[in-house]
């Protein structure tokens, strides 16, 4: 059944696709997961933003934002990529629901919510 307000490419076997590597425009983030890891209080080391909260990866290994002056703002950032991966399976499991039950397929609410996980996903990519 094709869906009318979601389109979803199953062009590829591999279980995460559309949003797989194997999609055509796959981004190359830096793979998670992401930490929030805070600068030592050394101004001599860190100049002004001795203190300050950056996001991580690869056990702090590698920096993947700089500083946040708002440790909020590290803390959502640091859970982009599980956010992602959430957005994605969500996504993935109301096609597969839409497919298994055609009566979903013309509910507002389901098609509202496919459309934002959709746009959040594209605006990641």
């Amino acid at each position: 059944m094709k869906h009318t307000h979601v389109k979803v490419d199953r062009g590829c076997s591999c279980e995460a696709y559309p949003f797989c590597e194997h999609a055509p425009n796959a981004s190359k983030y830096t793979a998670g997961p992401w930490d929030v890891y805070v600068l030592a209080d050394d101004s001599e080391t860190y100049g002004n933003i001795a203190g300050m909260p950056i996001v991580t990866a690869h056990g702090h290994e590698t920096e993947v934002c700089g500083a946040c002056f708002n440790p909020a703002d590290a803390r959502l950032i640091s859970a982009a990529p599980d956010l992602l991966q959430a957005a994605e399976q969500a996504l993935a499991e109301f096609v597969d629901l839409c497919d298994a039950d055609e009566t979903l397929n013309g509910d507002k609410k389901i098609g509202q919510t496919m459309r934002k996980l959709q746009a959040a996903i594209s605006k990641a990519r």
